[in-house]
């Protein structure tokens, strides 16, 4: 019975020991749960605070991606405007081009590097500028051309109408002299208009010498000229438009221009012919400026491609911007202590004896402190 009690004893104590196992293990389990619950809890706040943040940086952005879509619809609307203005630029060029080339085969001048049809805009617009170009050459040509024509029919006493020299007027009419000079025995029909109004004028100068007592011939004149009317006419040797220039530049210079100008034509099979050759002033006008013709025509030779437009605006250019920086230069301090010594006036009074004693003694104490501090200097 005795051993009974103790085992069943035994078995209390073991089944003791178990229970407190179990309840350390569960406390540790608790504790550990505990735990876990915690940093969830600290998790789950963390992302409700995220949350919290990313829904009013939502919120906060929804204007903002409003109105770059806004932006986006109209920078596409504008990038379909730009599209189709570029488009329509493309076909304007085209165009442009198009009339362009047909003009200057009109005019009998063989067009090279057209764009084909496929080319873009900027190709055009290259093509249009150089024609341009060449354009403005012709337009200036034609200018002297008329002049030249002008004044030589106004010398031979050919009576015509005043011609506005523009390239919209000149040009073509020079265009139509062309052809029609350059048609069959048309250089002969010319030259025997020309002749015969030379013959004129000589009639008309022989009846003024024979009323006058005669004024000399030819041999008196030793800047006997024959000019050859079928040669081409340089730019440098004839007056641009004289309308264009001021009153100043047309005026005649002082003295009795004409009998200091007087020349002599001698064509064939006809006696000379004598005729007052006017003065010759190289001067043009761009935009109501005034500029020398060989400096023009160097620039446009240094820079091909530019027209007279883009001459008169780095020429504007160019003075505003001279005459900005001497408006805003300022001298520095030696600038101005050497223009004052070199401009200033100094009252210099005459000589006295005091002034010469003390300009020796000095001249002397100089002399016999440099040999001292040559001295010093060798020990130092």
């Amino acid at each position: 019975m005795r051993a009974r009690l103790d085992g069943l004893r035994n078995r209390l104590r073991a089944k003791d020991d178990e229970l407190g196992r179990k309840g350390l293990e569960m406390e540790g389990l608790a504790r550990e749960a505990k735990a876990e619950i915690d940093r969830l809890t600290a998790e789950l706040a963390k992302e409700r605070g995220h949350s919290t943040a990313l829904t009013l940086y939502y919120d906060t952005t929804e204007p903002q991606m409003e109105a770059l879509r806004q932006e986006l619809s109209r920078a596409e609307a504008k990038a379909k405007r730009l599209a189709r203005e570029a488009a329509r630029t493309t076909e304007a060029a085209k165009t442009s081009c198009r009339t362009l080339r047909l003009a200057l085969t009109d005019m009998g001048v063989k067009a090279r590097g057209v764009p084909d049809e496929n080319a873009s805009a900027l190709e055009f617009c290259d093509w249009n500028q150089e024609a341009d170009c060449a354009t403005a050459y012709g337009d200036c040509g034609a200018r002297v051309s008329a002049a030249f024509t002008l004044g030589l029919l106004q010398q031979h006493g050919c009576e015509h109408g005043d011609w506005e020299v523009s390239a919209q007027d000149i040009s073509p009419a020079l265009r139509a002299w062309r052809r029609q000079f350059w048609q069959k025995d048309g250089r002969y029909a010319a030259k025997a208009r020309l002749l015969e109004q030379l013959a004129k004028t000589e009639a008309a100068d022989q009846g003024e010498e024979a009323a006058g007592g005669g004024r000399g011939g030819a041999e008196d004149h030793p800047e006997f000229v024959r000019p050859n009317f079928l040669s081409p006419v340089r730019l440098h040797d004839f007056p641009i438009f004289a309308g264009s220039m001021p009153k100043a530049l047309r005026s005649a210079p002082l003295g009795d221009w004409r009998s200091r100008n007087e020349k002599f034509v001698a064509a064939k099979n006809l006696p000379k012919v004598r005729y007052l050759l006017r003065p010759v002033y190289r001067d043009m006008t761009i935009n109501g400026h005034n500029y020398k013709v060989v400096n023009v025509a160097n620039w446009m030779r240094t820079h091909p491609g530019r027209t007279l437009e883009d001459y008169d605006r780095v020429h504007v250019t160019h003075l505003e911007g001279m005459a900005r920086f001497w408006r805003n230069h300022r001298q520095t301090d030696r600038q101005e202590a050497i223009a004052q010594r070199r401009y200033a006036l100094t009252i210099v009074s005459p000589p006295s004896p005091l002034r010469c004693t003390i300009s020796v003694v000095m001249t002397n104490l100089v002399r016999q402190i440099t040999p001292l501090v040559v001295v010093l200097g060798a020990k130092m």
